[in-house]
């Protein structure tokens, strides 16, 4: 990877997301599956043909999404679910945090709020069960059958694990109220309302958001991509976060599958991906995680909760620690 881009990389760069995210969100991109003229798509969505060719030119001209085939535009195979999961989310959902980081430098309390969480569950619906990982194994081959997952978002672990496990119960918890619905959807849709509840709150109040019923039968916490969130004000939250848990939920074990943070590190530019998110992290309000295990088992410690097991993987940064509360 390139350390380093030059100003007209930037500018060049800004410009393209900024015209391939329009015809993303307005579902040019998506109707370009065949081939389309100009006039067939200025019809229907009725925009101004001279600047939606112009636009259409652009990206099939500078980008792998996009082919011009005589007269007609289509996507390539490089509009993928993966390309659209990108866009939904670092565009979609991140952008009015980029679009308003002069507001953030001088008033970082605002990040938050500029988050908009309907694209932000718009993203992870497109989003299969592969980022996963090695989750769901892991809970099969322990027989772990009461599962709570904080902050389950679409409910994509709680429902592979039902499908694979007919004993499994599972709970989860989303303060989202778009992915809350999006979760509660898919349960519904995939028959297993009976096995599965989602409950709409914070998980840093567990003990008010889950009722004591549910929580006298779990044997494992899971909280997956939920971690990182807690570093805004450096360790602080989060230890409060695990003691927390750890009082609702004494001698379970949790799962945290997350990442070690990248920004500012030696090194750094190997990880893009990484970068990347740590970026947007940082302007959403969520902060970024320790860079390593050790910092990590910082945390823990202060938390009193015990690392019993970890599994890394090195051509990332992600990894899933097995802590005992």
């Amino acid at each position: 990877m390139r350390n380093s881009w030059s100003t007209y990389e930037l500018v060049e760069t800004f410009q393209l997301a900024h015209a391939v995210s329009a015809l993303h969100e307005t579902g040019i991109l998506a109707s370009l599956e065949r081939p389309r003229t100009v006039q067939e798509l200025s019809q229907q969505y009725r925009t101004d043909a001279t600047v939606l060719e112009g636009v259409l030119n652009y990206v099939a001209a500078r980008t792998n999404l996009l082919r011009k085939v005589g007269t007609t535009f289509v996507v390539t195979r490089q509009y993928s679910s993966a390309a659209r999961f990108l866009l939904d989310l670092y565009i979609g959902a991140y952008g009015r945090n980029a679009a308003q980081l002069p507001g953030i430098l001088r008033r970082s309390s605002m990040a938050a709020a500029l988050v908009d969480h309907t694209k932000y569950a718009n993203a992870f619906q497109q989003v299969g069960d592969s980022v996963l990982g090695a989750l769901v194994q892991i809970i099969l081959q322990l027989k772990l059958t009461h599962v709570l997952d904080l902050g389950c978002g679409p409910a994509s672990l709680l429902i592979a694990l039902a499908k694979q496990d007919r004993h499994l119960i599972g709970w989860g918890v989303e303060m989202s109220p778009a992915m809350h619905r999006l979760a509660r959807t898919r349960i519904q849709e995939a028959q297993l309302s009976k096995r599965i509840r989602i409950f709409l709150g914070d998980c840093r109040q567990l003990q008010s958001v889950v009722p004591p019923r549910a929580k006298q039968h779990v044997d494992v916490v899971v909280a997956s991509q939920v971690a990182n969130e807690m570093f805004a004000g450096g360790q602080a939250t989060a230890i409060t976060w695990l003691r927390q848990i750890r009082r609702a939920l004494p001698g379970r074990l949790l799962l945290i599958a997350d990442y070690y943070g990248r920004l500012g590190r030696t090194n750094a530019t190997r990880y893009r991906e990484t970068l990347l998110h740590d970026y947007v992290q940082l302007i959403s309000g969520q902060g970024i995680p320790p860079s390593n295990v050790s910092l990590w088992k910082q945390v823990y410690s202060r938390s009193k909760c015990r690392l019993l097991h970890l599994i890394e993987d090195k051509t990332t940064s992600r990894f899933i620690h097995v802590l005992k509360l």
